[in-house]
């Protein structure tokens, strides 16, 4: 652990440079080594928040291995007056904004091995302690207008006796409300987001996550997208992890991803549960078997982010993650505020001729409605509308797998090769169906186009259908 940059990092080298201080009169030439040591091993965790101050290990993960690291931070700085340059690495100066920048209005984007923090007063928050130290008042503007947003309804509140302890209210009566932009790219992690230019909760929102499959926590979720609209959520980009963790949640499996086409199970671990898989995301899979649905070393990386005030898009390169079985893939995410129309466009060129599939997870699938012609879905929250419509490919349609109270909503293709395998292993996911697109055969090497247009109002209209590479706010 003492050579990782994950979230072990800190919690052990900061509680050792803590308990090394508490007692540091009784040895003083043991309890110096020890906390050099420490503090040397931790650089490499505060470089792996560079440039962003993201941590690809998603909010939970940020917040455990950070609460311990800042303690240690504060604890040099009372007792030896320095961190040795340790807070003051410019990914760590930025991260305590980092739970607000993959926030829409009604949920925090999760990944890998996290929590859903879905609803208004379930999103993330940070810690006061970032705005004390650095003496930001925006930071702490910021951080206060969300813990009041969040802890409104709460009888439980979500702060805990940390923002008590550094509770810098000077600084909070001295900020400015700064909501959040309406566009972003968080590099590193690989995660963009777009939304209405305006600050209130009906806006849609809309984030896409990249990065490495192989990041510490990380499930195979290259192109997972999240969708808020109407002060509701439509579309989750991650299921959450298993918890507690089953004793073979990080094992290998095996198939591997390129070994040959099979359906046999054989060797059972992290590959094999359903929110670990790409299935189990909103994603496209080709050709589901046993093996994993994308490359669990691969990774996904974004073209530089377009956006004005007409509108705004990310294109994220996914060849690498899906090399197996296509020659070439971009996912890309627009979001036209001129119209309020949102589109997610798809354009990969399969090598076999298996079926693919295009994934959505929602919590709105309950009463569904899907049109005659099968292109359009009325999804339906809380008395909310939101919709979808086909623009490609021509013969498309969608269909709707209803959230499952005991079962398991594998794909039909892999249902049968995980059902007794993973038999009991699996959480139940009640709470969310799927609408999703089943090609059922794709020609090889001939490009193919999903694209799907989101919407708040059915008189919405979206743009004539543009390849990527064509791509502008206007059209």
């Amino acid at each position: 652990w003492w050579l990782t940059d994950d979230n072990w990092n800190g919690i052990c080298h900061g509680g050792m440079i803590m308990a090394a201080l508490a007692i540091y009169e009784t040895d003083p030439a043991f309890c110096s080594r020890l906390i050099a040591q420490s503090a040397n091993g931790m650089l490499k965790y505060m470089q792996s928040l560079a440039p962003d101050g993201a941590s690809e290990e998603g909010m939970s993960y940020w917040s455990y291995g950070l609460s311990n690291t800042f303690l240690a931070y504060e604890s040099m700085k009372r007792v030896l007056s320095t961190t040795y340059g340790l807070a003051e690495q410019p990914g760590f100066r930025k991260t305590g904004m980092f739970p607000y920048l993959v926030s829409g209005p009604v949920g925090t984007a999760t990944f890998g091995d996290d929590y859903l923090y879905n609803g208004k007063e379930n999103r993330f928050l940070s810690y006061f302690w970032f705005s004390y130290y650095f003496k930001d008042a925006a930071m702490a503007k910021a951080h206060y207008d969300a813990c009041v947003a969040v802890n409104v309804n709460r009888t439980v509140k979500m702060n805990g006796w940390h923002d008590l302890l550094f509770y810098p209210k000077e600084l909070v009566s001295q900020g400015a409300p700064a909501p959040l932009a309406d566009h972003g790219y968080l590099r590193g992690i690989e995660y963009g987001w777009l939304q209405e230019n305006n600050a209130e909760e009906g806006r849609i929102y809309a984030g896409i996550h990249g990065g490495k499959n192989d990041a510490s926590h990380g499930h195979l979720d290259a192109g997972t997208f999240f969708i808020q609209a109407n002060g509701e959520t439509f579309a989750v980009g991650n299921l959450g992890l298993e918890n507690p963790y089953p004793a073979d949640y990080f094992t290998s499996t095996a198939p591997s991803y390129l070994s040959p086409s099979t359906t046999t199970a054989t060797t059972p671990g992290r590959f094999y549960y359903y929110r670990v898989r790409t299935e189990g995301k909103s994603a496209m899979v080709f050709n589901p078997d046993a093996r994993p649905e994308q490359k669990p070393t691969g990774a996904a990386t974004f073209a530089t982010p377009v956006n004005d005030a007409s509108g705004g898009y990310h294109v994220l390169e996914l060849s690498d993650c899906y090399s197996r079985d296509v020659s070439a893939y971009k996912r890309g995410l627009k979001l036209r505020r001129s119209t309020g129309v949102l589109t997610l466009q798809d354009e990969f060129t399969p090598i076999g001729n298996g079926p693919a599939y295009w994934i959505m997870h929602s919590p709105s699938t309950d009463g569904i409605v899907i049109s005659a012609d099968g292109k359009r879905a009325t999804m339906t929250k809380n008395g909310k509308q939101f919709h979808a419509t086909i623009q490609s490919p021509s013969n498309a349609v969608f269909t709707v797998v209803n959230r499952n109270e005991t079962g398991i909503n594998y794909l039909a293709e892999t249902a049968g090769i995980f059902g007794s395998v993973m038999n009991g292993k699996n959480s139940v996911n009640r709470w969310y169906g799927k609408l999703q697109i089943k090609l059922a055969s794709t020609t090889p090497n001939q490009p193919v186009t999903i694209r799907v247009d989101f919407a708040k109002s059915l008189q919405a209209t979206g743009a004539t259908l543009v390849p990527l590479s064509n791509w502008n706010t206007q059209n």
